[in-house]
């Protein structure tokens, strides 16, 4: 029988920054995401100790430069033994720093959520209890936990109210709340439910909405299926409600006749297509003189 929830995180995600030399940090995250920072003389080194100081886990941490330059951005995912005792940081841009764990695990469940198996559409009413926590942040899967949407990081909140009608659809969606006490974190993941698939997006890059135009126009945009993330290119057929169809693809240079248009963009195929429309003026065509 298949799981009735996703998976739960493995990592530690460590964000932070650097300013003249001193290592500022802010509560660990639980992260999905496997290490991935190669060591070298722009990364940070990570030691994680246990209570005889003897290290069982490493891993490095990223920094690069803000866009002012006056300080070092860092990131990076580690593995944190549940017998971890301490974090010892180093590195060519930062004084040596050592943290120390707490010793036990917060804890989360949920109080609400959508029922297991269930279809929902609207706005979805979550409640959460937790205990030792600095903040929470809540993520959304719209396939059994492959892929995670953030919804709302850093919250100090323990509820959210959250339109699923803006969210990727499938049969196996879910929920997940994440706590962290500083360093150590926990995760509590809803049961799976039904949320319907999107039709494709259709996106409109020219003309623009209201313009004034001559009777040659390019029609620029494309459709965006939001389940699988990927730009629709080729499945695209522009209109206008006076002139009919004006052609297909990406782009397309049309001639209109003169007078008010709503211009319109179908994307997608298999009877999940979406539109979008805008509407443009075409100025009358100068005549010569008799």
């Amino acid at each position: 029988m298949a799981p009735r929830t996703a998976a739960l995180p493995e990592f530690t995600r460590i964000t932070g920054r650097i300013a003249d030399g001193s290592l500022i940090l802010r509560p660990a995250l639980a992260s999905y995401r496997e290490p991935d920072v190669e060591p070298g003389s722009s990364s940070l080194s990570v030691d994680v100790l246990d209570a005889d100081g003897r290290i069982i886990s490493r891993g490095f941490l990223a920094t690069e430069p803000y866009s002012d330059g006056d300080a070092l951005s860092v990131r990076g995912s580690i593995l944190l033994p549940d017998d971890a005792m301490r974090v010892r940081i180093s590195g060519e841009d930062v004084a040596t720093t050592e943290h120390v764990i707490p010793p036990s695990t917060p804890s989360v469940r949920f109080i609400r959520t959508p029922e297991a198996r269930s279809t929902v559409d609207g706005q979805v009413r979550l409640v959460w209890e937790a205990s030792d926590t600095l903040e929470s942040w809540l993520r959304y899967s719209w396939d059994r936990g492959e892929s995670w949407m953030p919804l709302g990081t850093r919250l100090n909140e323990s509820s959210a109210t959250i339109n699923v009608d803006d969210l990727p659809g499938g049969s196996s969606c879910c929920f997940g709340v994440s706590v962290t006490n500083g360093w150590r974190t926990a995760t509590a993941i809803s049961p799976l439910f039904t949320v319907a698939r999107k039709s494709c997006r259709a996106l409109i890059t020219s003309p623009l909405d209201g313009a004034s135009i001559d009777g040659r126009v390019e029609l620029i945009g494309n459709g965006w299926w939001l389940e699988a993330a990927e730009i629709e290119t080729e499945a695209l057929t522009w209109s206008s409600d006076r002139d009919g169809e004006l052609g297909r693809g990406t782009y397309v240079v049309a001639a209109l006749s003169p007078g008010r248009h709503v211009i319109t963009l179908r994307a997608g195929t298999r009877g999940r297509e979406g539109t979008a429309s805008v509407r443009v003026t075409v100025r009358p065509t100068d005549r010569a003189p008799d």
